[in-house]
């Protein structure tokens, strides 16, 4: 062996002998705190007494946890229901494609073409090459595909399609 590994293994061994020193220490350390008459009871006192349980109980304005009003499934379902329908959805959770309006216009801007390419594709918008991330009357591109680019802006995600004015 080398002089480095025997040096390593010499630190490792007497490392190994420390740790198995203070876990048997720790342990009868442990079991001698533990016992009865090291505390200075007797055997009989050692057994734990038996805790009383509090006689009042808090009220519902003094407790932490507040508890849902009683409903059927039928009207929890109807309040859900209500609640979701106000839900904007940008994006279906399982698709990288965004979730748009049936039909969103914008009449400000024009998609004349598209220059595909699968890593830097670019759009041409109002006579202007753009590429993701650029803006265009305020509108960022978030993704050029080969029909159409999503926009984001005030008013949310819209898409252009190539002819469409």
């Amino acid at each position: 062996m080398q002089k480095k590994e025997t040096v390593q293994l010499g630190i490792t061994s007497v490392l190994v002998i420390a740790l198995i020193f203070l876990v048997i220490h720790g342990v009868q350390s442990r079991r001698h705190a533990s016992s009865p008459v090291a505390q200075g009871q007797s055997s009989a006192a050692a057994v734990p007494a038996v805790s009383t349980v509090p006689t009042a109980m808090p009220t519902a304005s003094q407790s932490m946890v507040t508890q849902p009003p009683e409903t059927s499934g039928q009207e929890l379902f109807v309040q859900l229901d209500n609640q979701t329908e106000s839900i904007e959805v940008n994006r279906d959770p399982f698709s990288k494609e965004v979730v748009l309006p049936k039909k969103p216009t914008h009449p400000l801007m024009y998609l004349t073409g598209i220059l595909w390419d699968s890593e830097k594709p670019k759009a041409i918008i109002n006579e202007t090459i753009l590429g993701v991330g650029d803006k265009v009357r305020g509108n960022m591109i978030v993704d050029i595909q080969r029909y159409k680019v999503v926009l984001h802006g005030e008013n949310g995600y819209f898409e252009l399609t190539i002819g469409e004015k």
